[in-house]
């Protein structure tokens, strides 16, 4: 490994430190500059610049020309983790998923309200009632379903579900961009509208066990719905 790699990645490892562990950058957050980051580290401004290009290419970091860089909205999640988009048969996929999730995200509901601080019980919430309001302008409400969803998983406390979750919404999301399949999943909207607040009334007194057979129930529901209304396609 040459020395210019090495400091590449021991840059690397700091900026994701500040991240991750110390949480010193929160994600939407803008980073230091190439040149404070270059003195604070003790290396090259290119080794910095490498590194950067890293993180971006990891979903880590977003780089905003004439802006910044700044911490991703969802640090480490890429818009195809799994390289799902090479599979021809994205109905099938996306269903495939659905189950993944409904074997998962019941079970991390519960999770969710055993551990979960008040703070984050309130930001839960919050994603809920933004998903509402964007239903309610008849707008595409995928990445408010994604914040309410997402931020449940984070309340669990547990790494490999705070990532996996929202993983496989991505890869979901990816898949249904497919025109000819996206605009038949119809009724969506109503299943959120209507589970997303029968989750977030368990949640709300810490019923764990009811948060989870709501959330059971809205995935049941979602992959009912792309039964019914792919069979054609």
């Amino acid at each position: 490994m040459s020395n210019k790699t090495s400091l590449s990645q021991f840059a690397v490892d700091k900026i994701s430190n500040m991240i991750f562990v110390k949480k010193e950058l929160s994600p939407g957050s803008k980073i230091p500059n190439e040149r404070s980051l270059a003195t604070e580290l003790g290396i090259s401004r290119t080794s910095v610049r490498e590194a950067v290009k890293i993180l971006q290419s990891q979903g880590v970091l977003v780089v905003k020309r004439g802006v910044g860089t700044f911490v991703a909205d969802n640090p480490g999640i890429t818009k195809d983790p799994f390289g799902f988009s090479y599979i021809k048969n994205k109905v099938n996929l996306v269903k495939n998923l659905f189950e993944v999730r409904l074997i998962i995200e019941p079970e991390a509901t519960r999770l969710a309200v055993e551990r979960a601080t008040d703070e984050e019980i309130n930001t839960i919430l919050s994603h809920a009632d933004e998903v509402v309001n964007v239903i309610n302008q008849n707008k595409d409400f995928s990445n408010a379903d994604f914040k309410f969803h997402s931020s449940i998983a984070k309340a669990t406390h547990n790494n490999v579900i705070e990532k996996f979750i929202p993983s496989i919404q991505e890869s979901v999301y990816s898949a249904m961009t497919v025109a000819e399949f996206r605009g038949r999943i119809e009724s969506s909207a109503q299943n959120a509208y209507i589970y997303h607040n029968e989750i977030c009334k368990f949640i709300k007194i810490r019923d764990g066990n009811g948060a989870m057979l709501a959330m059971r129930y809205h995935l049941l529901k979602s992959i009912d719905d792309l039964t019914k209304t792919t069979e054609k396609i």
